[in-house]
Order: structure tokens, then C-alpha cells, then sequence
């Protein structure tokens, strides 16, 4: 079983991510990655760069403006 390996297939995949704020400025675009079971995952950026906005998509916490993209969770 693969499950809570690093090295087996993905468990989360962000598609083409991207998020405009109400007054239409750009935070993310076209942001695509896969993160497997045990993976670390770090996140660089400079400040405004849209790591904090990246992160409230994955909780699907609720953010006000457009957002565009799919992300697939893995049932396993």
C-alpha cells in the first residue's frame, strides 16, 4: 500500500490555479503541482508573491474575487 509514502502516486494536484481579487489584479496564475502521500512541500516566495492565498485555495477557505483551476484529492 502506497499510502503515506513519499514516492507513490500523487495525492493532492493543483491544475492550473489562479486567483483575481474583486478589483481584478492577479494573485496566482496557471499554478500546477502534484504532492504525494509522506512529501514535504515548501513554499518560497517573496512577500505577496501568493503563498498565504495558495494555501487558503487548498483548505478551500473561502476567499472574495475569482478563482479559476481544479484541485484533485486522491481518495486514498
Amino acid at each position: 500500500d502506497w499510502a503515506g509514502q513519499a514516492g507513490g502516486p500523487d495525492v493532492l494536484q493543483a491544475c492550473e490555479l489562479g486567483y483575481r481579487t474583486p478589483d481584478n489584479s492577479v494573485v496566482l496564475e496557471a499554478v500546477s503541482f502534484g504532492a504525494r502521500g509522506g512529501q514535504l512541500v515548501l513554499l518560497l516566495g517573496a512577500s505577496g508573491a501568493g503563498k498565504t492565498t495558495l494555501l487558503r485555495l487548498l483548505a478551500q477557505l473561502p476567499q472574495p474575487g475569482r478563482t479559476a483551476g481544479r484541485l484533485l484529492l486522491s481518495p486514498h
